[in-house]
């Protein structure tokens, strides 16, 4: 992981990895509710992760992930790459 710059400024880059993961009490497919209609799946109170990794980049400007791996079994698998920009922009 490597941290950069200004404190009130830092660029944070590096690597992200999760794996056998359970987020407990976020339920990932309520707020996916389009998805889970077509899938039939419900993953209760909590969202079991089996797979997560991705390549993040974190700064002012906003987050850039590439390299996305994602598998939950109770939704299925995302691949890709993705970038959110503060509201404030």
């Amino acid at each position: 992981m490597g941290i950069a710059g200004p404190v009130d400024k830092l660029i944070i880059t590096g690597p992200i990895r999760l794996a056998q993961t359970k987020l407990a009490g976020f339920n990932l497919a309520s707020k996916m509710s389009a998805i889970s209609a077509l899938t039939g799946s419900q993953t209760g109170s909590d969202t079991s992760i089996q797979n997560l990794s991705t390549d993040a980049r974190v700064a002012p400007e906003g987050v850039r992930t590439q390299n996305i791996n994602l598998a939950i079994p109770a939704l299925g698998t995302v691949t890709g790459d993705g970038t959110s920009a503060p509201a404030e922009r």
